[in-house]
């Protein structure tokens, strides 16, 4: 469709609610709300996070855990997952109308989902677990309980992530369009508005001055912008798009995601001023390597060629799933410009283009690069820096933490001093930084350590022969102990992180639960494991590189 008509079939469909899939009509599902508690938005659909988009709606608790969730609709429980990070403890139940409704973060489940997956923890001798039950197993109700809200998994606080997932496609959709929240009369805010010139690769804020800007040559825009709405605070944005006098140079829009997509956020945004200042700006420029297509549609890769002498209206368009709009503008004067200089000036680096295999490789190291890596084509910067204590290898700064990667590169180093048979096991590539290392998982290759690496930075070769750190909490050798009271231990390691953890109760293995974000480890006592008298408790941790810490005591029940 030409971009032109297109721009008449979007305010038609933004007044209606919805962009793309407004010839659904979602409102047949009859879906409940989540909770009983009145929705207070804390994180929308599409809302750009660290390395990935929103993939569903985050329903504050009122900083209260355990709180009643409902399911939203008759169905069955087709997946149930416990990790340590991401969704925590998540359930998923699949509807007869095609969808799936996911609840995550949760404290536990309904109590007969919760014995099920308890029998099959034990059964696996593992907390983290993912399942996926017969259908005929678990039926649930509109209405019926899912579980308890909590604060598990990445969560940073308590609260409810609630998603609506295409069946088929396990795509997950707005959940806007499946419920009748409260009325949200409260427009978005546009924070700040900039103009990026690539030819000097520099941007200017725009709105701080009455005078008319002057502009020249391939021009793209940026917007920062959030949605109020009402009771939750300040979320992500649903939809935005930029106009030039009156023709739609850019749009940007969240019906529906791909979890594949995820790292395109890093494309969308101005990712320096990301990684300098941690503020996220959407941009219309399209990186020819950047293939969020389904959201997003620009012209000409979101970039204007300014090249007459008229005055321009460039408009910004900021809105919220329920039509409400922000508006702000600006007048430029276009003025011709001097040359027509090429975005990559004379440069002694080598010039690495994007949708090629790109290789490099210096004295004691290697850089490969898959085609999809890079968002758009770079001079690669690359240097040897001074040893840093501890290291075993020199130094490398591979490009700058500022260029945004796709998808894993590998990096190869090579030691530069003789290694001890003995500790070549407890060494690994990191990344150095403010940790002061950064550990980065890796494998021994003819006398080489390679890693994959998603991210540019600086790199060396460290060691890593202490174990993890355990700190029994309130527990000591005899302690007297009660059915239904709990046993804490905070486990902890410096570097590469905490890998495996097992306690044993008796030479028996137990279940214990595991924060990752508060370094707890709980076990909840069950009289069946214990013996009247004296019992032994083992808890053994191990880290990512394999060392092992065990704690060791008796306890009288």
């Amino acid at each position: 469709m030409n971009l032109k008509k297109s721009f008449v079939v979007f305010l038609f469909l933004l007044s209606v609610g919805g962009i793309a899939m407004a010839q659904r009509d979602f409102s047949k599902t009859n879906f409940r709300f989540p909770l009983d508690i009145s929705p207070i938005i804390s994180g929308t659909f599409g809302e750009l996070r660290n390395d990935h988009f929103h993939s569903g709606l985050d329903f504050a608790t009122q900083n209260k855990e355990n709180l009643n969730v409902m399911c939203i609709a008759d169905g069955y429980v087709s997946r149930i997952k416990i990790s340590t990070s991401g969704y925590g403890k998540v359930i998923y139940v699949t509807h007869a109308n095609g969808f799936v409704s996911v609840y995550a973060h949760l404290n536990e489940f309904n109590v007969v989902v919760e014995d099920y997956v308890r029998r099959k923890q034990y059964e696996q001798q593992s907390y983290e677990i993912e399942l996926f039950p017969n259908a005929a197993l678990f039926h649930l109700k509109k209405g019926d309980l899912v579980g308890y809200s909590g604060n598990t998994g990445a969560s940073s606080g308590p609260h409810l992530h609630f998603e609506i997932r295409n069946e088929r496609t396990e795509l997950p959709i707005n959940p806007f369009y499946f419920n009748n929240y409260p009325a949200d009369k409260v427009n978005p805010t546009i924070e700040k508005m900039y103009l990026y010139d690539i030819s000097k690769n520099n941007s200017i804020e725009l709105g701080k001055k009455k005078d008319t800007l002057e502009v020249s040559g391939k021009t793209y825009f940026g917007v920062a912008a959030f949605d109020n709405i009402n009771q939750g605070g300040t979320c992500g944005i649903y939809a935005m798009k930029v106009m030039i006098d009156s023709v739609l140079m850019f749009r940007l829009h969240f019906d529906s995601l791909s979890f594949d997509d995820g790292r395109y956020v890093n494309a969308l945004i101005d990712y320096p001023e990301y990684i300098a200042h941690e503020k996220r700006i959407v941009t219309t420029y399209v990186a020819p390597g950047n293939r969020f297509n389904n959201n997003i549609d620009a012209e000409d890769e979101g970039v204007w060629d300014f090249e007459d002498t008229c005055l321009h209206r460039i408009q910004f368009f900021v809105y919220d799933f329920q039509g409400n709009v922000a508006v702000a503008e600006q007048i430029v004067k276009s003025k011709p410009k001097n040359s027509s200089a090429s975005i990559f000036a004379d440069n002694a680096s080598p010039l690495f283009r994007y949708g090629l295999k790109n290789h490099f490789e210096a004295q004691d190291v290697q850089v490969d690069f898959p085609s999809n890596a890079l968002y758009d084509s770079i001079y690669f910067d690359f240097r040897t820096l001074p040893r840093i204590k501890a290291s075993f290898s020199k130094v490398f700064q591979i490009h700058n933490r500022f260029t945004p990667i796709h998808s894993f590169v590998s990096l190869q180093i090579k030691p530069d001093t003789a290694i001890n048979p003995n500790l070549k096991a407890k060494l690994t590539i990191a990344e150095v930084s403010e940790k002061p290392y950064t550990y980065i998982k890796s494998e021994w290759t003819d006398g080489v350590l390679a890693a994959k690496i998603r991210r540019f930075g600086t790199y060396c070769i460290v060691a890593d022969s202490i174990p993890p750190e355990i700190i029994p909490i309130g527990i000591s050798n005899g302690k007297k102990v009660t059915p239904e009271a709990q046993l804490r231990f905070k486990i902890t390691d410096d570097f590469s992180g905490i890998s495996t953890y097992a306690l044993t109760i008796n030479d028996t293995w137990v279940l214990a639960s595991y924060d990752a974000k508060s370094d707890m480890l709980i076990y909840k006592i069950d009289a069946a494991h214990f013996k009247r008298g004296s019992n032994s408790l083992e808890l053994k941790v191990t880290d990512r590189m394999k060392n092992l810490r065990v704690y060791r005591t008796n306890l009288n029940f």
